[in-house]
Parts: C-alpha cells; sequence; structure tokens
C-alpha cells in the first residue's frame, strides 16, 4: 500500500475468490493468520489434493452463511486466548478492504 491506512476495531471486507461479498472482521495488527467463523466444513480430495467446503458465518444479520471451498494449504495447532489448542484448518485466499486488493499486494 502506497500509505498507512487507518482501520478500526471492525472492518467489512470481501473474500472475492471465494464468492463472498461481506464479512464482518475483526482487525488484529500482530496476526499473523486470519480465522474465520465457520459453522460447519468438509474436507474432500480433489484431483489428489484436499480441499475444505464450508458455511461461512459472514456477521451480516439478514444474510444466511455463505457456502465457500477452497483448497487446503495447511493444518496446524492453534492455542485460543482461552488456552484451548485444536487442529485448524488453512487456507489462502484473496481479501479485500475497500479500495485495497490485499493478496495482490501481498504477493507483489
Amino acid at each position: 500500500m502506497p500509505h498507512p491506512v487507518l482501520l478500526g476495531w471492525r472492518e467489512w471486507l470481501s473474500l472475492p475468490v471465494l464468492g463472498i461479498v461481506a464479512v464482518r472482521a475483526k482487525v488484529d495488527t500482530g496476526a499473523r493468520s486470519s480465522a474465520l467463523h465457520v459453522l460447519d466444513q468438509e474436507v474432500f480430495l480433489r484431483e489428489g489434493r484436499e480441499y475444505v467446503r464450508f458455511l461461512l458465518d459472514t456477521g451480516v444479520p439478514q444474510l444466511p452463511p455463505q457456502p465457500a471451498e477452497a483448497a487446503v494449504i495447511d493444518r496446524r495447532r492453534v492455542t485460543d486466548s482461552g488456552g484451548h489448542t485444536t487442529e485448524r484448518i488453512f487456507i489462502q485466499t484473496r481479501l479485500r478492504l475497500g479500495q485495497y486488493d490485499l493478496a495482490k499486494q501481498a504477493a507483489s
């Protein structure tokens, strides 16, 4: 990004590759990754590669959970703020925040 962007504690963003037009996000500037509020998930194979199909709670009251799927890039043990450790599935996708396409910026 050419200049710093002022963010609030909560922002609206989209995940265009997943077909998600709006999701309410909590901003954590110290995080190395982000978590999605997934209501249901199913792991499956496609052409020998692992994928995950899930329902995403977007935080939009009038919008039902949105279906999406993506390639699994990793599985990691994650400890939440309460000290509970679980294995989580990691995906990689574009994130659009206002006029900024952050995946494109990260790749350059």
